[in-house]
Order: structure tokens, then C-alpha cells, then sequence
């Protein structure tokens, strides 16, 4: 009987992974380029094997997992209210002129996302938390006995960030999915609402603490705020993209093949038509529906020049576009760091007293933010970055399109290409796994290495290159040793990085900007 049930619970895990996930291949256009906001079923992005370099050792295989420190975007949300008032807006002008050319059922669909929460978290963003909660479980019970007293979980102040945790939460614990109908605000708080189920209480949630400061760092860096945010100049290769030729060529198409006037359909209702494509496709959580039929406005070949424009707002406002994008995210990986480095510490003890403290190792901290917090700590960790070989002409601009096309298409594809659908989908994740092995060398963190996954795939990691400066042709390695992540990214560590330095505004410091507490804003968060 017990077998019957273990079997029955495989398949029903089996089957959910793929109705919530349904991994894509590229081919699978375009639901992959829809940068920011690709569903995390359909991110493509494909593991890196790196060549065997000489190393203490070779592969992982034999080593036992310590930790897990992971970081993840919240799932899919619903557009922000004033997109949505724009693509009513749209709706309605598309219907009321019978010379355009719709697409086929166009006239079926509802208005997109109408009563639906500015932002927030969707049915489909709770089951992929949910889901993922399962698998990091499924993950860290092949190496350990899980003591939940021993895992962390913090989440920005954002209500989607929160139900996101939550959800995986429920996941991760074992427990049912969480309903969409008692994760917002109020359930779970101080003050819960009549309808509230009664096993869905705060002390359920007492493990899930509010981290504003680490995980929304982009609101309280002033400097960031005021001279890259803030500040259009910043953004100028996506402004002279959006102007170019290629966005151009793609808006002509869709108005001469759908019969749209030039005077009632501007180039900002164009590329509406793919936003709402794609917060359709990521939402849609029936298996057997076929995909909205916003997405036809655009053909396949068309949508990655959307995706491309995206893109470049993205490498310039939250990626390697400047420094400062990446190295604010310090007090965020510095403390990332500072608990895996004590982990590492703790599980050297327990294997010195014979497993006897074994139960102090701290064994996971889970993170939940936005994408403005996972595209910048990606990059503070050197992962896809086109720069790798340090040649600045590789930076993204503008002209790149065609190059970037054929780095997109090439098999295998390119492991230092920087794309945001592959890095912050929706429910995107960064898992930094701490490993040990044995082997002899008397230093404090021999033996102990590092793995980054994104979105549960190896990547090339420079910073584990035997080059200092690694090549196209050595891009990285798939993990590194602890001692050498330490001694590269130490300047992260929170007894070194300085914020007011980093972050203040002249003649300001952080402290006095933000008087020691600040409400969280969303402005044009992800």
C-alpha cells in the first residue's frame, strides 16, 4: 500500500512539474524572449559543462552538500495598474474598428487582466513558488535531514514577494499549495481577515522575516536612485534602440499587416501588444490553452527585437551597463556570503566533534525579492557577462542586435550571454550551494567549494576560471573553491563594504537620507 502511495506521489510530482514548468526548448518561439517577463516554464537557458581543468577535484558527484543559499524573484504578477488601463484602452480601440485585420479569436477575449491587483502575485506565481519549494526540498533531503529550526527565509516588504514566499514555504514544508485567496494582505498578519482559514495563523509564518534593506537595497542607494534611475541619460543605448531601424521595420509590419492607422496606433501600442502577450503567456496556467491571441499581432522573428530592447534597459539599470548598478548590492551578497563562510565553519566543528553539534549548521536561507535585486547580484558574481575576455567594445549597446542574434542562436549557446529571460523570469532563482570533500589540506576552507545555479542550471563562473582573466574560450568553471569566493568577492563582506560611501549623495550619508527607516516604494519595479 505504502508503495502505491510513494508511486502516486511521484507521478503527481512528475506531472505537476511539467504543468507548471513545462521546460521549452528555443525553438519554442516566442515564448522565450520576453526578457523580465518570460515565465519561468519557458526560460530557456541551458546547463554550462565546463572542460575538466586541473583542480582538487573534478566534479561535485562525490562531494556532500553543506547549504543552500538561494535568492529568488517573486512569481508571476498581474501588470501594473496604469498598463492595465492602457491595454483596455487598446482592446476597446482594436474592436471598434471593423477594417483592422485581428487576429483570430481576438474578439473573444476578455479585456486583459481586468479587477485583477496592481502587480500582484498571480494563481500561476504561487504554484511555481510552491513547486520550487518542493524541488529545493526534494534537492537538500538527498544530502541531509532537513531541521526546518535550521533554515531562514526573508522576503521583501512587497506583498508579492511575500506570497511568494509563503507559497514556497508551503512547498517546501510539505504542507498543500498556498490559495491565492488567503496569501494577500491580512492573512498571516496581526490582523486576519473572517475568511481566513484557521490553519493559515501567523505562527505559521514566524520563520519568514522582512529584509527591505538587503533584499530592496535599489530604494535605499540614493546615488543609484539619482544617477542611474533616476536619470534617462543612463538608458541611452535602449532610447536610441527604441528610435532605430529594427524597432522601426517591426511596428511598420504590424500596422500594414493588421491594417492599423498609423494616427490611431502609435509605436508605444505596438510593443503594448507584445507586453500583453507576454504577461498572458506567463499567467496562463491551463495546460491544454493554446497561447493568447495578442501574441499573433507579432510574428517569431519579430518578437526578439522587443526582447532585445528590453534587454538593454535592463543590462544598463540593473546590470554590468555601470558599476554602481552591481556593487549596491554588496550588503546583499556580502551577507549571502558571510552565512555560507559560517556554515562552512560550523560543519568543520561538527566533523571534528564526531557529528555531535551537526544540528547548529545553518542548512538553507531563502530569499525573496524582485528583479532589481536578482539581475544586480547575478552581476556582482561576474555570472553572463559578454565583457568576460575585458574587451569594452562587447559592452551591450544599441548596434549589437545582430551580433547578439547570432550569439542567441548558436548551439551551444553562448554561456556569458547576457539575457534577462535567462537570468530574472518570473520565479527566476540564484542557488549558491556550499559542497565538502575531504581532502587532507590543513587551511580553514579546504575542501569546500561553491556552486551557482541559475534557475536550476550550471553556469560558466569566471571567478572559478584557472585564468585570472578568463577567455571565450575558458569562460569559468562550474564552481569554485570557498577560499577563493571569499578572497574575490570580500570586498562585499560586511565588514569591509562601505555603504555611505558607495551610496550617498555628496555631502549626504546614508544614515541622514534615510533617517534610519524608509517605506517601501515600487515606482517602476519589476
Amino acid at each position: 500500500m505504502s508503495q502505491s502511495l510513494g508511486s502516486l506521489a511521484a507521478f503527481v510530482f512528475a506531472f505537476m512539474y511539467v504543468y507548471v514548468f513545462n521546460p521549452l526548448s528555443e525553438n519554442d518561439v516566442p515564448w522565450t524572449q520576453f526578457s523580465t517577463k518570460t515565465a519561468y516554464r519557458h526560460c530557456s537557458l541551458k546547463p554550462y559543462k565546463d572542460p575538466l581543468y586541473i583542480r582538487p577535484v573534478q566534479s561535485l558527484a562525490s562531494c556532500n552538500l553543506v547549504h543552500v543559499n538561494a535568492l529568488f524573484r517573486h512569481g508571476t504578477r498581474s501588470p501594473t495598474q496604469k498598463d492595465m488601463v492602457k491595454s483596455k484602452n487598446l482592446f476597446e480601440r482594436l474592436l471598434s474598428n471593423p477594417n483592422i485585420k485581428l487576429p483570430k479569436r481576438f474578439r473573444d477575449q476578455p479585456v486583459p487582466f481586468e479587477n485583477q491587483t496592481s502587480k500582484g502575485l498571480l494563481p500561476r506565481g504561487f504554484e511555481e513558488h510552491h513547486l520550487l519549494g518542493q524541488l529545493f526540498r526534494a534537492r537538500m533531503d538527498r544530502y541531509m535531514k532537513v531541521n526546518i529550526s535550521n533554515v531562514q527565509f526573508y522576503a521583501s516588504s512587497i506583498q508579492r514577494a511575500i506570497d511568494s514566499s509563503r507559497s514556497f514555504y508551503h512547498g517546501f514544508s510539505g504542507m498543500p499549495p498556498l490559495s491565492p485567496k488567503y496569501a494577500s494582505v491580512g492573512c498571516g498578519s496581526d490582523v486576519e481577515p473572517n475568511d481566513c482559514p484557521s490553519d493559515v495563523v501567523t505562527e505559521r509564518y514566524k520563520f519568514i522575516q522582512e529584509a527591505d534593506k538587503l533584499l530592496r537595497f535599489f530604494t535605499y542607494c540614493k546615488r543609484y536612485v539619482e544617477e542611474i534611475e533616476s536619470n534617462k541619460s543612463s538608458v541611452m543605448e535602449y532610447l536610441k534602440f527604441r528610435e532605430g531601424p529594427e524597432v522601426r521595420r517591426v511596428v511598420n509590419n504590424v500596422r500594414s499587416r493588421h491594417s492599423l492607422p498609423a494616427a490611431e496606433f502609435s509605436e508605444n501600442d505596438i510593443f503594448l501588444m507584445y507586453a500583453v502577450c507576454s504577461y498572458e503567456v506567463a499567467a496562463e496556467t491551463n495546460p491544454f490553452k493554446d497561447h493568447s491571441p495578442w501574441c499573433d499581432f507579432l510574428r517569431p522573428n519579430e518578437a526578439p527585437v522587443y526582447e532585445y530592447m528590453s534587454d538593454l534597459k535592463h543590462y544598463w539599470r540593473k546590470s554590468y551597463g555601470y558599476e554602481l548598478n552591481y556593487v549596491q548590492s554588496c550588503p546583499l551578497v556580502g551577507e549571502m556570503l558571510r552565512q555560507i563562510r559560517n556554515a562552512a565553519h560550523l560543519y568543520k566543528i561538527s566533523q571534528k566533534s564526531n557529528q555531535e553539534s551537526a544540528h547548529e549548521v545553518p542548512q538553507a536561507t531563502f530569499w525573496f525579492g524582485h528583479a532589481e535585486t536578482l539581475l544586480p547580484v547575478v552581476a556582482a558574481l561576474g555570472l553572463f557577462n559578454d565583457s568576460v575576455d575585458g574587451s569594452k567594445s562587447l559592452s551591450f549597446t544599441a548596434d549589437d542586435f545582430i551580433r547578439w542574434q547570432d550569439k542567441r542562436r548558436m548551439n551551444p549557446p553562448s554561456p556569458m550571454m547576457f539575457r534577462a529571460g535567462h537570468i530574472a523570469p518570473f520565479s527566476g532563482n540564484l542557488a549558491l550551494q556550499l559542497y565538502y570533500l575531504s581532502i587532507g589540506v590543513d587551511d580553514p576552507w579546504s575542501g569546500f567549494f561553491v556552486e551557482p545555479l541559475v534557475n536550476g542550471q550550471t553556469v560558466a563562473w569566471p571567478l572559478g576560471s584557472p585564468f585570472r582573466v578568463p577567455t571565450k574560450k575558458f569562460p569559468g568553471a562550474t564552481f569554485a573553491p570557498l577560499g577563493t569566493v571569499l578572497s574575490r568577492l570580500g570586498s562585499c563582506m560586511p565588514d569591509r563594504f562601505d555603504e555611505d560611501e558607495v551610496c550617498s549623495l555628496p555631502g549626504k550619508s546614508t544614515t541622514e537620507t534615510h533617517g534610519g527607516t524608509t517605506v517601501a516604494t515600487e515606482s517602476s519595479e519589476e
